[in-house]
């Protein structure tokens, strides 16, 4: 790639980085408008306030967009994940911004557009030895962070019942396997591309396991394969006519449960998020077909969605279940 193409790209992933941490804004519409397949996916009449509350519903009351979020065991937002990104910043000389945890999507994506931009300007002033450690230090954070979570995370937001954010994820994914592609080809490995999950726990194996254990387990990405929203988990009680209450997402499923099993309708309950994580499973399968060489990053969170699935199935043969 010419310092050209490498700029678009650069350009490219500031403006998916802006629009994950902002959302749609005075300075990036224009650009949203320019292109096809998001302008195709703006809502009509285009409304900056309004656009605000959407970015909000999607990116900051449902999902959260984080690497420790999807990879810590914890479930939450901070911890030594965070420290890691931080460290790869510290090493090209990226300073993240303060009011954002440096582990935000649109914060290592900011941290691929500042890679990117910065190889690009060394091609032009023809400093290739530079360029080419500005490629190697693409690779690194590529396969020890983004690719390790990118599958679930862009997976949840395409699932967020809004046609723009979406296009935003399917556009994104394709530029992230794209740039894959071009440096997994172009730079040695010291290492495979591979990632290795957190061990999840067996909810069968304990047969004191509760409601609540399971739904820990459930809104939990790294053990269950999969991101609970609290819109997935509202629309769940919605449709089995049952109350959930309000609260976190950890609540909001421990509450939905409970009634399930005092209602007696919690065999329907677990065959439904099944059919939730089954549909995950297939998503995955979607991206591994279209996009190969991310195999070995998506594999992994589409085996864990299978044992939570079997897990389901059996829970659901096994009703009625602790319900302390």
């Amino acid at each position: 790639m010419d310092e050209k193409q490498i700029s678009s790209r650069s350009h490219a992933y500031a403006l998916f980085s802006s629009l994950l941490l902002h959302g749609i804004a005075q300075d990036t519409l224009p650009i949203v408008q320019q292109l096809d397949d998001l302008a195709a996916a703006l809502p009509q009449p285009i409304d900056l306030v309004k656009a605000a509350a959407m970015h909000q519903h999607v990116l900051g009351m449902n999902i959260f967009a984080n690497e420790s979020f999807f990879l810590d065991a914890a479930g939450l937002v901070g911890g030594q994940v965070v420290d890691g990104v931080l460290a790869s910043y510290r090493r090209v000389g990226y300073v993240s911004p303060a009011s954002t945890s440096a582990d935000h999507l649109g914060v290592e994506l900011s941290l691929l557009s500042y890679l990117c931009g910065a190889q690009a300007d060394a091609l032009a002033d023809g400093y290739h030895t530079v360029a080419q450690e500005m490629k190697v230090a693409q690779r690194q954070f590529l396969q020890r962070h983004l690719l390790c979570w990118i599958a679930p995370c862009l997976t949840a937001i395409g699932r967020a019942d809004n046609a723009f954010y979406t296009e935003v994820a399917s556009l994104l994914l394709a530029l992230v396997a794209d740039h894959w592609a071009q440096v997994h080809a172009s730079v040695p490995a010291k290492t495979s591309a591979e990632i290795l999950l957190t061990a999840a726990p067996n909810l069968l194996d304990n047969d004191k396991t509760s409601l609540r254990d399971i739904a820990e387990f459930l809104v939990t990405p790294v053990y269950a394969g999969i991101y609970l929203s609290r819109d997935a988990i509202t629309g769940l009680g919605r449709q089995q006519q049952l109350p959930r209450g309000f609260g976190e997402r950890r609540l909001l499923l421990t509450n939905l449960l409970q009634s399930a099993a005092q209602y007696d309708l919690a065999g329907a309950v677990f065959q439904e998020l099944g059919g939730i994580v089954h549909a995950w499973g297939a998503a995955y399968a979607a991206m591994m077909a279209e996009y190969p060489l991310l195999t070995p990053f998506v594999l992994p969170w589409q085996q864990r969605a299978h044992q939570t699935r079997d897990q389901l199935n059996q829970m659901a043969e096994l009703i009625p279940l602790n319900n302390e």
